[in-house]
């Protein structure tokens, strides 16, 4: 939170200004930057002179002594204007939040730069097929017969459809984040259900049993491959004509004829020996001896050296019919594989491979392979890996799969950045636990990073402090002080009211209300004060607020009263009406565009929220997230009268725009009518029942229901509770979680409810699941990240990690040396700008001791006319600027006066022939963003106050 601190003037009529001072904040705050310090030039170029190019208030606002409230109130909206603008600026290097990314080495992760994976997504969401461009071993190769004919083959990895979740992986063990490979297990693996696919395909389709491709090397799936040739029978070996027989090797050694060499198996050094060649090609026939021991062995033929398989991979001869010259070429670590259509692939022993299939797949002009008694003619090849054993049915956070059969390809898993549940850096925290036998607290981490912690539900009656049942729970601290959830209505000393003016979120509680009044009655007179006092319940910050008694009119003579002012907190206006007839009750605080108010006209208290309503106002937490205190709200209790137009702000998150429902609401039938809503504001029809639905944001549903005496507001829980509104996810979405409270009659004490939400939690399983070490808790994941565990044990706890920004999921497809690693965020640079406060001498009346100092040093901004302030009227005397009876009723003065004191400073006349007219040019200056266009280039307008424009 900010910290607020009070500026104390040597006039009470401006004591009641608070600035913000000493805080930093980031991006586009919505200000003018300040021009050059020197003279402005015209009115276009406001706020300068008046704040300098450093960001700092170069001026002093002048007020006469005698000046009206009205004036005091033009002069505090200057004020509060200028307070918001006054902020020097920096550069600096910054991660950018809320981008939390991925990147891998040796391989490439499935999502991309503009499109990522979330908490729920399946695995192939993003990316789905990778090439060539993504990952080495499925760069394109060439086979090529024994002809000399080429065939170009292209390698695809095609990803299986299989979710990221969170739930029991491994049996026996606390629920963990995994991606579940679902059916893609032991024994059921096909084209439907796998890990993912390798996918060859022939440029030509190949006829494996051609005597000019059988016996010639093939590179398939990163690894190379002999195809095996036809026996003396024109027939390949054993083989049905829909499969196809490869051999591998680990390593390839070739001997001539007389020749011996030694290899390596296990360890152990052996000896291979060609003694003769008696014939070459596909039924060739060698002697050999291995390690002494002579054999014959024929093309194709395998033997076994110390458990290690040994395949002669090729005779050639090489001299006449009669010589026994020649070559032998011997597989080391032999691989024979099987390929059948439709089934997982065989080992040399024509045992099945678990976690695989094989689909051969013919010419594009036929719906199935080209399958003769010769061989067969296959366009592509699909392979679909899955798990080996059923405990690799999953692969969770931090782990790799991987196929013994292809170990150059690796699934990598890195979980969520962040991950919630480590609840780290860029995790916040809310939490809601029981504080003794009738309290719940609320425990979050707030939007500055203090540690918030605020008695929100109080289950005692405050008689005799005995435990009520659970319809008594209130929204109460744990002395029983309510808090207010609609502003603008009547709030008593030590309640709370949460407000959001401004973009800066508070929760007040008003600590104490002092009026002044007169010996015999409680009735003020005009003159006299009232003092609210405000303490930020998150940061423990005070705020002190003076309010002037005031009637409507401009006689005074009335009999009753009120006391009102404005107070500018974070640079935003907050508006205060107090009943004049009331001790320690009847106040009433409006914000933002809230801001025209007056005192009573009779005994009944005065609105003050003519503008926007804001209801159930959240807090702000440290992740973005808000939290509001909620339950049924009566929002006009009148029974008889017209239309009345109502605008009503419903909770959200900074994330999204402002949230608000427009209808005229009919008192007299209690009906709703002429309904609009802002955009992310989805409403329903009411049906001429008076009963209106609002969904904010695809999240919480609200209720406005008119149909009975008064129009009221509900969540969709209409008790009391904690309301957790998560920031706007990447389906523009806001999330809720709403926390209800018990009572367990039989132990006389308040409990935490099983929470309910309107996001899906563990994706398809939607629900929170048991922990294996504690089955008194369950927890789960939303699609923003969010990780959240309830506790039943006792009197029940909730708790809601949520990352500062939308999680992504990381999954990355590897060679085997590959890795997967969370990146922190985006870093870029960013324009930072800080307050710089307001300086002494700022404000001052024409009447102080040190103001002939003061206006020839500084520039100055002069509230009021000639006959309200002196020092106007000393310009007014010198020709500067009009003279009093150059004022018109229903008109106001803007006039920039260059050098008006001297030759170095400027000053600003804002004035009016009433104070009324003072204030409205007050305002039309201080909302100069809106005026551009009529300020440019001028250096004096005068302002219809009626109309609040220029006059032409």
């Amino acid at each position: 939170m900010k910290t607020i601190t009070k500026i104390k003037e040597s006039s009470k009529a401006v004591a009641g200004t608070a600035l913000l001072v000493g805080a930093t904040i980031a991006g586009g705050a919505a200000m003018v930057s300040a021009q050059d310090s020197g003279s402005s030039g015209d009115l276009g170029d406001y706020p300068s002179p008046f704040i300098d190019d450093d960001g700092n208030v170069a001026s002093t606002l002048v007020m006469g002594a005698d000046a009206k409230a009205t004036d005091v109130v033009a002069a505090t909206e200057i004020a509060g204007q200028l307070g918001n603008d006054a902020f020097s600026t920096s550069t600096e290097s910054v991660d950018v939040a809320g981008s939390f990314g991925w990147s891998a080495d040796g391989g490439t992760t499935l999502d991309t730069r503009n499109d990522n994976l979330y908490f729920g997504d399946n695995i192939d969401e993003v990316r789905e097929t990778l090439t060539q461009d993504d990952l080495d071993f499925l760069a394109e190769t060439t086979f090529q017969d024994d002809s000399g004919t080429s065939t170009d083959i292209t390698t695809y990895l095609n990803v299986g459809e299989h979710p990221v979740t969170f739930g029991e992986a491994e049996e026996d063990e606390d629920p963990a984040l995994h991606v579940d490979f679902g059916n893609a297990a032991e024994g059921s693996v096909d084209a439907t259900t796998y890990v993912y696919n390798l996918q060859a395909n022939f440029g030509d389709s190949l006829d494996f049993s051609d005597s000019d491709v059988a016996g010639e090397e093939i590179e398939l799936f990163g690894k190379t491959y002999t195809i095996a040739q036809e026996n003396e029978n024109g027939q390949r070996g054993d083989l049905d004509a829909d499969e196809l027989l490869l051999y591998g090797a680990q390593e390839e050694v070739t001997v001539e004829t007389g020749e011996s060499t030694t290899v390596t198996i296990n360890g152990e050094e052996h000896t291979l020996e060609v003694v003769s060649v008696n014939s070459g090609g596909d039924d060739g026939n060698a002697a050999i001896r291995v390690d002494g021991s002579l054999r014959s062995e024929d093309t194709d033929a395998t033997f076994n050296i110390d458990g290690q398989q040994v395949r002669v991979d090729q005779i050639i001869k090489t001299g006449g019919s009669e010589s026994s010259s020649g070559v032998v070429q011997f597989a080391i670590g032999s691989e024979e594989l099987t390929l059948v259509d439709g089934e997982p692939i065989q080992d040399e022993d024509g045992d099945d491979i678990e976690g695989s299939h094989v689909e051969f797949n013919g010419d594009s002009d036929v719906t199935d392979i080209v399958a003769s008694d010769d061989g067969v003619e296959i366009s592509s090849i699909d392979v679909y890996v899955g798990a080996e054993d059923d405990d690799e049915n999953y692969v969770t956070a931090g782990e790799t799969f991987s196929h013994s059969m292809f170990e150059d390809v690796e699934l990598q898993f890195g979980g969520l950045n962040p991950d919630a549940q480590e609840a780290g850096d860029n995790v916040g925290m809310v939490e809601v636990s029981t504080s003794g036998d009738d309290t719940v607290t609320l425990d979050m981490t707030g939007d500055s990073g203090d540690d918030a912690s605020i008695n929100y539900i109080y289950g005692a009656d405050p008689e005799d402090g005995e435990p009520v049942t659970g319809d008594g729970l209130e929204l109460a601290d744990s002395d029983g002080h309510n808090f207010i959830s609609v502003e603008g209505q009547s709030i008593a000393e030590d309640e709370y009211f949460a407000a959001d003016a401004g973009d800066f979120a508070h929760m007040w509680e008003v600590t104490s209300i002092d009026r002044d009044t007169d010996s015999n009655s409680n009735t003020p007179s005009v003159g006299d004060e009232a003092t609210i006092d405000l303490r930020d319940a998150v940061t423990g910050n005070t705020v002190e607020v003076e309010l002037d008694a005031q009637p409507d009119d401009s006689t005074g003579d009335r009999s009753h009263v009120d006391y009102v002012g404005e107070e500018i907190i974070d640079g935003q206006a907050y508006h205060f009406v107090l009943d004049g007839d009331s001790t320690g009750t009847g106040l009433q605080v409006a914000w933002g565009d809230s801001s025209d108010f007056t005192g009573n006209d009779d005994d009944t208290d005065t609105g003050v929220t003519t503008g926007t309503t804001s209801v159930f106002t959240p807090l702000d937490t440290d992740s973005g997230a808000s939290v509001a205190f909620t339950q049924t709200a009566t929002l006009d209790s009148s029974s008889t009268g017209s239309d009345t137009d109502v605008v009503y702000e419903l909770p959200s998150t900074e994330s999204t725009d402002e949230a608000t429902v427009h209808f005229d609401y009919d008192v007299d039938t209690n009906t709703i009518n002429n309904v609009e809503s802002s955009s992310g504001v989805t409403v329903g029809d009411d049906d001429n029942d008076g009963v209106l639905t609002a969904q904010v944001n695809g999240g919480e549903t609200y209720t406005f229901d008119a149909s009975g005496s008064s129009l009221t507001v509900s969540p969709s829980e209409t008790d009391p509770a904690a309301l957790v509104i998560e920031p706007e996810d990447d389906s523009d979405t806001e999330n809720t979680y709403t926390i209800t409270n018990g009572y367990d009659s039989g132990d006389e004490e308040l409990t935490v409810g099983s929470p309910s939400t309107t996001a899906t939690i563990n994706g398809d399983t939607d629900d929170w699941v048991t922990m294996e070490s504690d089955d008194d808790v369950s927890a789960g994941y939303d699609v923003f990240g969010a990780y959240s565990e309830y506790d039943s044990d006792g009197q029940g706890s909730f708790t809601l990690h949520l990352p500062d920004g939308q999680s992504t999921a990381g999954v990355a497809v590897t060679g085997q040396d590959g890795s997967l690693s969370a990146s922190a965020g985006a870093s870029g640079s960013v324009e930072t700008m800080t307050p710089t406060g307001w300086p002494a001498q700022s404000v001052a009346l024409d009447s102080d001791d040190y103001i002939g100092e003061v206006k020839n040093d500084r520039n100055l901004i002069l509230v009021g006319g000639p006959a309200a302030n002196s020092l106007t009227q000393e310009l007014a005397d010198a020709n500067k600027t009009w003279s009093t009876s150059d004022y018109t009723e229903g008109e106001g003065l803007l006039q920039l006066v260059p050098e008006a004191f001297n030759e170095n400073h400027d000053a600003l006349v804002v004035a009016g022939y009433t104070g009324e007219d003072t204030r409205e040019a007050g305002r039309f200056l201080s909302n100069y963003g809106q005026h551009e266009e009529a300020l440019d280039g001028e250096t004096q307008v005068t302002i219809n106050t009626a109309e609040g424009s220029v006059v032409q």
